[in-house]
């Protein structure tokens, strides 16, 4: 299968570059992780987690909607359109 998503052949050798494809031909790969560790408990899922990668363990029992914390927040003076970023940890001040 790698030989096929590289794009290497029976006929070309392995140690020459092959041809790359053009962007719509780019083959999707999906990739699941299993029995990644350490495991975060759900109590610990914060905000500051946010863009890294964890890993959770358990059964999922109820589905429903939940509150929505912010992570950082820009203000823009109407004055002189100038931004200032406020960052907020765990998704309070």
């Amino acid at each position: 299968m790698h030989d096929v998503i590289a794009g290497r052949t029976a006929g070309t050798d392995a140690r020459t570059e092959p041809e790359p494809l053009p962007d719509y031909h780019q083959p999707i790969i999906a990739v699941r992780l299993a029995n990644y560790t350490p495991y975060t408990s759900l109590r610990r899922l914060k905000a500051s987690l946010i863009g890294k990668f964890v890993s959770l363990r358990g059964t999922v029992v109820r589905v429903g909607n939940f509150k929505q914390l912010v992570s950082q927040m820009v203000f823009v003076c109407n004055r002189c359109s100038t931004g200032q970023v406020v960052h907020f940890v765990d998704g309070t001040r």
